[in-house]
């Protein structure tokens, strides 16, 4: 119990220090992060000279075509074949809804009640 109340101690010590040090903070700070929100969150891009706009840095040269690189074609190859495999896949999977379900069973449940009439009707018929 006495180990008990000296943690309560620390940790109470331990927050009024936080307290006592956001107290003392700058003012400034705050007036800077509400700045940073209003300009979309602080996150300020500084351009160089050596950026110039194109994917890649690529400037298009006038009549010239663009000279692939190796890696390019299988990237291309492979997204697109595993887009295409991925929409088949989701176009015909199982059909998991609860509705799809119940109409299932509803079916079964029937034509399980569908025989066993049928059968206690041959039975009383003979």
């Amino acid at each position: 119990r006495v180990h008990g109340d000296s943690s309560h101690f620390m940790l109470r010590s331990a927050a009024a220090r936080t307290v006592a040090r956001v107290a003392a903070a700058p003012r400034t700070r705050a007036l800077n992060t509400r700045s940073r929100t209003q300009a979309g969150g602080g996150h300020h891009e500084i351009f160089s000279p050596e950026q110039n706009g194109y994917l890649f840095n690529e400037r298009p040269i006038p009549g010239q075509k663009r000279v692939r690189e190796s890696w390019e074609l299988i990237y291309y190859f492979g997204m697109g074949g595993s887009f295409l495999l991925a929409g088949v896949g989701i176009a015909y999977a199982p059909e998991t809804s609860i509705k799809v379900w119940a109409e299932e069973e509803s079916a079964a449940r029937r034509k399980r009640v569908a025989e066993l009439e049928a059968a206690t009707a041959s039975k009383s018929a003979q």
